[in-house]
């Protein structure tokens, strides 16, 4: 803030030198004028073409409009002012005809409730004096607002107005003028919905007034609305986040970077996942929610976390962000869970039981399976396919995939055929067998359930051959998430077989919130975001905005209603056996025929 006032002054100085300097120089050109107008970027402009003579402090007395305001929209006069230069000189938004009526130009996001607000007019009035109004309020459209010969008298008047200035926040707002962010919030509702942003004009309310009950809370258009009572107040909310920033010496390392020193790949991780939950630190500030953050090194020893929890670090928290492996994990959930407290696990998807209230992010083989077939649609006109490595018919995945599809289909009568593929045998065999499995006259719903890849390039391979084949009939194929990280599957297996991954996490680089924020990341830590990035984002914008919106002691009781827009995931959360929060969502990927890949659906 302090370089941008100095460079303001810096552009200034000159402009008043100029201005001290024309009584000794000759008179300046009359100054006429324009009657052209432009719109750029829903603004309105003069359009003034420069005469010789003129100067910018008399074409700024002439429009009625400040030097800055037209240097703001003509970066290039700081060099020279010329003869034939064309200036966009900004149009006010209220114009005085010298009579009984001012002309409004309604704004962005203007209401008509605010505009008579703003002059102290009811709507009826202005319904009246304007009958198009009843079809809508249109941005850029003209409103004719009653003038009155005098004010109302100061003691009349129900708020004062505050610019936003950079970094101030909801909250900080609110204390200066001894008011509450809900107090604020009830007289900017239309403002608000976009979030607090510099320069905005709020309207805050005297402490002595009764302000109505809103009929909606304007910053949670972005959220559901809540069932419960909580009202985010604006108090700071304490949140510790807990990673391996460094690590002994054994710690596996990765390449050496550009300062010669050998940095840990965990710490790369670590940071990268800090780094995208700062961007959402900073999106859910403009929201005005208020977060303490402290954050605390693990170096991957259980023994350090136990240290900063027994040394109270941890007591007052709302919540509880890590750590990332399970033998630090585990330890601090059940002190979590002991204390009353709201602990996430962000990446830790393992077979280890996590104590009751543990909220689990992250999805198992068996979860993801399990999480897809309670969304699959069974249909009686539909051929449903299930293949298994025949080697793993007796393992404890294979019969648990096994139960899970039993239990779906048992209740609807529809057949499901299950055939145990042998490896290594002649593909033409191979394929054989599986071509009897189809339906020319049915779709053909394939499901692999194995994340073994030499196994599944091999039977996606007959699979692919199969469906070549095909004269009659539809397929698609269903796979889990790692699929996409398999590096020696043809592509074309994937395209051509229509494959569908059911995945926790999925990026899709098409959106333009992730292209977003990509050219954040870039912009504020100069370099490209990985998927832990994306993922301290999307785990922090969501449970923060539930922190505001169901508060701390409700949160894992009302966390299933949370819905908000993510980057790369579909958070649903429900409650296990164990009493454990568990996300259910997924987002299922779709790999075209014309190799184009997009999320079928969520």
């Amino acid at each position: 803030m302090i370089k941008y006032i100095a460079l303001v002054l810096g552009f200034i100085a000159p402009l008043a030198l100029s201005a001290q300097t024309e009584t000794t120089a000759p008179p300046p050109v009359p100054v006429e004028v324009s009657t052209n107008k432009v719109k750029i970027g829903g603004d309105s402009y003069y359009v003034h073409i420069v005469q010789s003579g003129q100067t910018l402090y008399s074409i700024s007395r002439a429009y009625g409009v400040s030097q800055s305001e037209i240097a703001a929209a003509n970066p290039d006069i700081y060099a020279e002012l010329k003869a034939g230069q064309a200036l966009k000189i900004p149009v006010k938004e209220q114009h005085d005809d010298g009579e009984r009526y001012i002309y409004h130009i309604a704004k962005r996001r203007e209401t008509l409730y605010s505009i008579a607000k703003q002059y102290n007019v009811s709507q009826e009035r202005l319904l009246e004096l304007n009958p198009a109004l009843k079809d809508g309020l249109k941005r850029s459209q003209v409103v004719l607002v009653p003038r009155y010969d005098t004010p109302p008298a100061p003691d009349t008047l129900t708020y004062l107005i505050h610019e936003v200035q950079r970094g101030e926040g909801l909250y900080g707002i609110s204390r200066r003028y001894s008011v509450t962010p809900r107090d604020i919030e009830l007289l900017n509702r239309e403002q608000l919905v976009d979030g607090l942003r510099p320069g905005m004009q709020l309207r805050i309310p005297k402490p002595t007034l009764q302000q109505p009950e809103p009929r909606t809370i304007s910053l949670d258009a972005l959220i559901k609305k809540p069932t419960n009572t909580f009202q985010y107040d604006g108090r700071a909310f304490n949140v510790a986040m807990l990673l391996p920033f460094t690590q002994p010496s054994s710690a596996a390392l990765s390449d050496e970077g550009s300062s010669g020193k050998r940095r840990s790949a965990f710490t790369e991780s670590s940071l990268e996942f800090y780094e995208g939950f700062l961007l959402a630190l900073d999106s859910v500030k403009r929201l005005g929610v208020s977060v303490n953050l402290t954050v605390h090194d693990t170096k991957k020893q259980p023994v350090e976390v136990g240290a900063i929890a027994r040394g109270g670090a941890l007591s007052n928290a709302d919540l509880i962000v890590g750590p990332f492996f399970v033998d630090e994990l585990l330890p601090l959930a059940h002190y979590a869970t002991d204390a009353g407290l709201n602990i996430v696990s962000p990446s830790y998807n393992g077979p280890t039981a996590m104590p009751p209230g543990t909220i689990v992010i992250n999805q198992t083989f068996r979860e993801q399976f399990e999480s897809f077939v309670n969304r699959l649609d069974i249909s009686p006109d539909v051929n449903y396919i299930v293949l298994y490595d025949a080697a793993s018919t007796y393992s404890t995945a294979h019969r648990f995939c096994d139960s899970v599809l039993q239990q779906k289909f048992a209740p609807t009568g529809v057949a499901l055929q299950r055939y145990g593929h042998v490896t290594n045998r002649p593909s033409g065999v191979a394929q054989d067998s599986i071509r009897r499995h189809f339906d020319l006259f049915k779709n053909n719903v394939v499901i692999i359930p194995s994340e073994d890849e030499p196994f599944v390039a091999e039977i996606l391979g007959n699979v692919y051959g199969v469906i070549s084949s095909l004269t009659g009939g539809s397929s698609i194929v269903y796979g889990p998430a790692r699929w996409m990280r398999m590096k020696n599957i043809p592509s074309e297996y994937l395209y051509k077989t229509n494959l569908h991954i059911y995945s926790p996490f999925f990026v899709d680089y098409h959106q333009p919130n992730v292209r977003k924020f990509v050219g954040d990341y870039r912009e504020t830590f100069r370099a490209e975001p990985s998927q832990l990035s994306f993922l301290g984002y999307d785990l922090g914008l969501y449970f923060l905005t539930a922190l505001k919106t169901y508060g701390a002691e409700n949160l894992r009781e009302f966390l299933s209603q949370h819905q908000i827009p993510s980057l790369q995931m579909n958070c649903v959360f429900k409650l296990d056996n164990r009493g454990v929060l568990r996300n259910v969502g997924q987002i299922e990927v779709q790999y075209l025929r014309s190799n184009e890949t997009v999320i079928a659906n969520q």
